[in-house]
């Protein structure tokens, strides 16, 4: 009897550990950011493709999402992000010439 009650004392412990780790502060505690609403914001600079190092170039054009196609790129997360005030996602695409390697900036 007592060798089952300790076989289950790592897994009562995991336990009392996540529900104490769910208590703490999360995303939607964080204060709200009062922004301005803006019409739409100005193209803006580009970003340089030499910050990234030698032989990167830019992609694709910058895409830019504003509140109503948030969810066509972040697929699933925008709920958080326009509860807190989202206005404007600009994307900036990145790839390297000889290595084929992608990277897309979030801005």
């Amino acid at each position: 009897m007592l060798r089952s009650a300790l076989a289950f004392l790592p897994m009562a412990a995991v336990a009392v550990a996540v529900v104490l780790a769910g208590r703490g502060p999360g995303p939607e505690d964080l204060p709200q950011l009062l922004l301005q609403p803006t019409p739409q914001s100005p193209p803006g600079p580009r970003l340089d493709p030499g910050l990234l190092g030698e032989g990167w170039e830019e992609a694709f054009e910058p895409e830019t999402f504003g509140p109503e196609e948030l969810y066509a790129k972040i697929n699933g997360g925008a709920d958080v992000y326009l509860s807190h005030g989202f206005r404007q996602l600009k994307v900036h695409s990145f790839l390297h010439a000889s290595s084929g390697d992608y990277v897309e900036a979030f801005l």
